[in-house]
Order: structure tokens, then sequence, then C-alpha cells
């Protein structure tokens, strides 16, 4: 592994390097300005992404939810079963 050490006073002086003088001799509120809107332009779609996740879990979670309620409504009226569905349990029925 290579490790490389930053030189900060080459980059000054470098034709290239002149980003690092230009923000270097910005204000303190423009650079909080430009963190701002990088953390928003980061934070806001992660947030939309997550609410859109828990949106679909929350309608595919109904859905099948009243798809099993549904089938269960449906296999009660086809089963004609004297027990109610027990099983090694006595019925005690009071129609009163």
């Amino acid at each position: 592994m290579r490790f490389v050490n930053i030189n900060f006073e080459q980059i000054r002086q470098s034709p290239m390097g002149g980003w690092y003088t230009a923000a270097s001799a910005q204000p303190s509120w423009v650079l909080k300005l430009a963190a701002l809107a990088a953390a928003i332009i980061v934070f806001v779609p992660v947030l939309l992404l997550a609410l859109a996740g828990v949106l679909a879990f929350a309608i595919v979670f109904i859905v099948g939810g009243l798809v099993h309620r549904a089938g269960a409504a449906l296999s009660g009226l086809f089963s004609a079963r004297p027990d109610d569905g027990r099983r090694n349990v006595r019925v005690v029925r009071h129609d009163s």
C-alpha cells in the first residue's frame, strides 16, 4: 500500500491549484452555504427513496392482508365441518 502526503504549498503554487486558493479565500458563510447545498442534494433523494420504500411496504402489506382475509373468508364458506375446525375438543353451542 502506498501512502501519499499532500503538499498544499505545491497545490497553491501550481496553475491547476487555483481552486484551493479560491476556496480558502471565501468567507465562511459561502462554504457553509455550499455544504448545505451539497447536503440537500445528497440527503433529499435518499429521504425520498426511503419514503417511497415505506409507502411501497405499506401498500404491499395492506394488499397482502386483504388477499389473506378474502382467502380465509372464501375457505370458511366452503368448509362445512361440524367441529368448526377444532380437533379433539367438543364444541358446546349455546343457542339462546
